[in-house]
């Protein structure tokens, strides 16, 4: 009987599209007015010239032609076709398709126009801003982490080595790129609140169905395998000399 991979992965995807579920039968029941309004209001009291400007410009900046254009690029390049471009653009296709099946399925109207601080348009839940930027960089940042521990070894979905020499070659550089990576979503998604276009419920939504997503990414580009299991073999190549298991126990509570 074949094991199915990364078992782990598929239950953290069923969970996290019940807890979306979940989450959008309670703000269309109206339990979180209240959640809403408080936050809401928060950041409505941190307004001012210098946060304004900065939102209004990352309702541009951090619509999803960004990660799409980052996703040209990485393709475009002999080196990071494969290990990054390919993956990121699939990621790309399936959270735009995601968002925009679900804002007209539910056509959540957006709160009231006089207190955007830009222009928008279109229906409210889930925020697509919050939903892309998360998908796109938290897995970019998964991939920088995976080719860090490995070296740039390929991803198990491929079955032609798919080697690439693109990643920081220090723990400190790996560890500074994929924080920034992270905090990035995390600073479009309170925008998207602070510029009053969006209900902090909708963004909220769009951080669950992101994980679902991004744990649907990790089962696919790790088909073959779990990428611990992935990384354990290659320690164990890399440790050729060792002779014995003794000595690889030794090594691995050495580190």
């Amino acid at each position: 009987m074949t094991k199915l991979p990364n078992t782990k992965g598929a239950i953290l995807i069923v969970f996290s599209f019940l807890f979306f579920g979940a989450w959008t039968a309670i703000i269309f029941n109206g339990d979180l007015v209240a959640f809403d309004t408080v936050v809401q209001e928060f950041f409505f009291s941190l307004r001012n010239p210098v946060l304004n400007k900065i939102g209004f410009w990352l309702e541009y900046i951090g619509h999803w032609p960004l990660p799409a254009a980052v996703s040209v690029l990485l393709i475009a390049g002999k080196k990071t076709r494969f290990s990054y471009g390919l993956p990121l653009a699939g990621c790309v296709l399936t959270s735009v398709g995601v968002y925009e099946l679900f804002k007209h399925l539910f056509k959540r109207p957006r709160p009231d126009a006089s207190l955007w601080l830009c222009p928008e348009h279109g229906y409210s839940f889930p925020s697509g801003h919050t939903l892309n930027n998360t998908v796109f960089w938290v897995v970019l940042a998964s991939l920088i982490g995976y080719y860090f521990l490995t070296k740039g070894r390929s991803l198990p979905i491929y079955k032609r080595n798919r080697s690439t020499t693109v990643y920081p070659k220090t723990k400190t550089g790996a560890v500074i790129i994929r924080a920034l990576l992270i905090a990035w979503p995390l600073i479009i998604g309170m925008s998207r609140i602070l510029v009053g276009v969006h209900w902090p419920s909708d963004v909220v939504g769009s951080l669950i169905l992101s994980v679902g997503i991004i744990a649907l990414g990790r089962v696919i580009l790790f088909s073959k395998g779990d990428p611990a299991v992935e990384l354990d073999k290659y320690k164990r190549e890399q440790a050729t000399h060792v002779s014995t298991d003794e000595e690889w126990e030794d090594m691995q509570n050495e580190e």
